[in-house]
């Protein structure tokens, strides 16, 4: 006999009574309610109910009234987050019952022989008769039937601890712990079960049983590092930190406190599979775990910088982008959020949540195509706009054929030729040279490779930029060696790209940069936010910039610095770096930790010195959109080539003394740190407690390759420490010096250029570098950005911001940057 019950429940009369909501649309079952009792059996998730023989009746199978049920298997995760229902105990029921730490914190069967109701303890007596009978807590007491409906994350449960996936639950001790994950497509659809005693293991539903009372999740933990960790993962629900792992990754793991190397040999979802090679053993840990030196080091390193006494106090915890660009090592820290977690509103009920802050420029909403959110809100777009236009000369000249004859090369080879570069402003500055009667060809040789060469106006060709120089020379041309290329890059598409849009601006910088910067909103109505712009950076009235040109170093080139051996600015950034670099026709292909000095006003050089870049401006086009998720941000309109400068972030210095109101547009001139962790070696390894310091020392030459090398290093180790004092002393002295205990900040949020739209990425396409131009005060560098590769047109132009995650207490930034290695938080 079937009842739909007032509150839309089905009941099932028959030897077990069982009780299963119905959606009043679908009429369809859709979860349990309670659990198993001798009066109401509940249909779990993971079975039917109605499969058992012994309770299937031929004569309900033919009920028209089960035509529109189906039943089926569910996904937990779909389930909304009911609260458990909690039968209560009474005697003689079976349960679960701790057995205490003699038996490694198992759980047996048992029955409850006394109540003690008052209390909420009982006497309960272990079906193992070698087990003495005990009085216990609710909270060390489970049901032994499976619960029903959804078990949200934070619940405390008992489960089947499995140190490999493929073992049988009998063969598995029961052990309690926490939920930490709910069943998803991505996992199988199985829970992710964080141990007591510090192990995990994603289990089935069936593998689970609630414990009767539940309390806070980390509060029957002994281990005080494991009960943080677990208090941190309940505070910071639903987003979550792990490693990214590959397989075949080296990892150093904590392991009974000693620290060893592993190799990732597994990874399933949450959790990779650890092998010792030292020990010839395997291990499952979860990526989040403390015991991954990525985390463990980031843990000592977040409490010894409460503890800092350093020079340099922080007066507000601000976020500031860092302009110095660092290399990312992997494995890494990626932070995630799953969106089924946020919906069931989890681990509310021991800790209190988070606030988040999140970018101006980022904006939680979701934005359909231009065209369709143009015509569904009836609003006229204004018309189609040619985001780049070719120039005539370009269309004219790119079909010529320069013919050679035999002949010496000079100035005759150019004669007649409009080499100004006034007259080419608003264009490809790679495109220039076939304007002025060069043809470049791209063809394909014989390993499918692209190769470019360039043909002289007087019809030689060119294979190599080197000799392109030595052409430039001979000619006395006017065009500068970094207008030519030999990347595989288009100069112009053939495809002639136009969109509609809600705003349009011509040039942003208003005149005030070579390039006009032009503005293309496709999204929404929203114009860019009002502020003042400025090509180059300039001081707020409390600070003073020293500009005095007799405390500038320079050079006595007569070659416009191409000899990098003999141009003492040059010189001046390698010495300091200690190992050859700086710019290579005028192209930086990776980021210089020391600075680039470049040379100045002083220097005899003109503006096709070799040693000239930042500071002639902007040269790409570059263009301001309006992206969906990001607010605005920065395109490039054709090919840049690797090493290519992009822009400058200018903008208002400012001390970090005064109390900012907004920090969205704040870029920290932090060159004085980057030069002193650079000098010091930045070396991956953490100082930790004296009981652990040991920990750290072992003399292995795998541990040496993985922390990052030194640029030098001196062959005795007294002359390495006392080089390494030195040199710290040294960079103490600096802030001693000019008697200041602050820091120096680009804020442009009033006062600024394009550089200011630029956004974050985790995977960025450009790189930022500090460069000495108009002073070479250590404090005020000017902050550039090039490009790390080849970037292709109509490219968001991005750059890692380098916040460091956690740094501002309550406040979160989240990133939507889009990588494949995606950190998931800015902040």
């Amino acid at each position: 006999m079937i009842i739909l019950t007032k509150d839309s429940f089905l009941r099932v009369k028959g030897p077990f009574q069982r009780i299963v909501p119905i959606d009043k649309h679908t009429k369809r079952a859709a979860r349990e309610r309670s659990y198993v009792t001798d009066e109401d059996y509940v249909l779990t998730g993971s079975t039917s109910g109605f499969a058992n023989d012994d309770d299937y009746d031929d004569e309900r199978a033919e009920s028209p009234d089960l035509v529109e049920l189906q039943f089926t298997q569910s996904d937990q995760s779909s389930l909304p987050p009911e609260p458990i229902v909690r039968k209560v105990l009474e005697l003689n029921d079976d349960v679960y019952a701790f057995a205490g730490k003699g038996l490694s914190n198992q759980w047996r069967r048992a029955t409850i022989t006394e109540l003690f109701a008052n209390e909420k303890r009982y006497r309960i007596s272990f079906v193992d008769n070698t087990l003495p009978d005990c009085i216990l807590p609710s909270t060390k007491l489970a049901y032994t039937s499976n619960p029903s409906g959804f078990l949200h994350c934070g619940l405390r449960v008992i489960a089947y601890f499995k140190k490999e996936p493929s073992l049988p639950s009998f063969e598995c001790p029961l052990l309690s712990g926490m939920v930490a994950e709910t069943p998803k497509p991505s996992n199988n659809n199985r829970y992710l079960i964080f141990f007591d005693d510090g192990g995990v293991s994603y289990v089935l539903f069936e593998e689970i049983y609630v414990i009767v009372q539940d309390s806070i999740p980390w509060e029957e933990i002994t281990n005080e590092r494991y009960k943080r960790f677990i208090k941190k993962y309940c505070e910071e629900f639903p987003e979550r930190a792990m490693i990214k792992f590959q397989k075949g990754e080296k990892i150093k793991v904590k392991v009974k406190k000693e620290w060893l190397y592993g190799t990732v040999k597994e990874i399933d979802s949450s959790l990779v599979k650890i092998y010792y090679e030292k020990l010839d053993e395997t291990e499952w840990l979860y990526r989040g775990s403390v015991r991954l030196f990525p985390f463990y080091s980031k843990f000592s390193e977040t409490q010894r910088e409460s503890l800092n006494t350093s020079s340099k106090p922080r007066r507000n915890r601000i976020s500031k982008k860092s302009v110095t660009t660092t290399g990312q090592s992997q494995p890494f820290i990626q932070y995630t959020t799953e969106e089924s977690e946020i919906k069931s509103g989890l681990i509310t009920n021991h800790v209190t949540k988070v606030q988040t802050a999140k970018k101006s420029t980022s904006r939680n909403q979701v934005f359909t195509d231009a065209m369709r959110l143009a015509k569904r809100a009836n609003v006229e777009m204004k018309p189609r706009i040619l985001l780049v236009e070719t120039p005539e000369l370009y269309e004219k000249n790119k079909t010529l054929k320069n013919i050679y004859y035999e002949h010496d090369c000079s100035n005759m080879c150019i004669r007649g030729i409009n080499e100004s570069l006034q007259s080419y402003r608003n264009c490809n500055p790679y495109s220039i040279p076939v304007m002025c009667r060069w043809q470049r060809e791209l063809k394909v040789n014989t390993r499918r490779n692209k190769e470019v060469f360039y043909v002289t106006p007087c019809g030689l060709e060119i294979y190599d930029i080197e000799d392109i120089e030595k052409y430039l020379l001979i000619t006395r041309s006017r065009l500068p060696i970094d207008l030519f290329t030999f990347e595989p890059i288009e100069l112009y598409g053939d495809d002639k790209r136009k969109m509609r849009s809600y705003y349009y601006d011509k040039d942003l910088s208003k005149g005030l940069e070579f390039q006009a910067i032009s503005v293309v909103n496709s999204v929404d109505h929203e114009k860019p936010a009002k502020f003042k712009y400025r090509a180059n950076r300039i001081a707020a009235s409390n600070v003073t910039i020293p500009l005095d040109e007799n405390f500038l170093s320079c050079c006595n080139c007569t070659d416009n610095c191409r000899n990098k051996n003999n141009c003492s600015c040059q010189q001046l950034t390698c010495d300091i770096a200690k190992y050859e670099c700086g710019y290579e026709k005028r192209r930086l292909c990776e980021i210089v930790q020391t600075g680039i000095f470049e040379c100045n006003s002083k220097c005899p050089c003109n503006s096709k010195c070799a040693n000239k870049v930042v500071q002639l401006g902007i040269r790409v086009q570059l263009q301001l959109f309006k992206t969906p998720k990001k607010g605005w941000g920065v395109r490039v309109l054709h090919d840049v080539p690797k090493g290519a400068f992009i822009c400058t972030y200018s903008a208002e210095i400012i001390n970090d003394t005064s109390t900012p109101e907004d920090d969205t547009y704040f870029a920290d001139l932090d060159y004085i740190d980057a030069c002193e962790s650079f000098k010091e070696g930045y070396e991956s390894s953490v100082e930790i407690s004296s009981e652990s310091e040991s920990e750290y020392e072992e003399k292995s030459d795998e541990e040496e390759n993985v922390r990052p090398q030194k640029r030098i290093k001196l062959t005795k180790e007294k002359n390495k420490k006392e080089e390494k004092k030195a040199e710290k002393q040294e960079f103490f002295e600096i802030r001693k010096y000019y008697n200041e205990d602050f820091s120096y900040t680009l804020d442009a949020q009033k006062i600024g250029n394009i550089g200011r739209f630029l956004n974050h990425s985790c995977d960025p396409n450009c790189f930022v570098q500090n460069v000495f131009v108009d002073t070479q005060d250590p404090r005020f560098p000017w902050v550039a950005i090039f490009a790390m590769k080849n970037i292709s047109a109509f490219e968001e132009i991005t750059w890692d911001y380098n916040y460091e995650v956690g740094s501002i207490e309550n406040r979160k930034l989240y990133c939507h940057c889009g990588s494949s290695n995606c950190r998931g938080r800015l902040l």
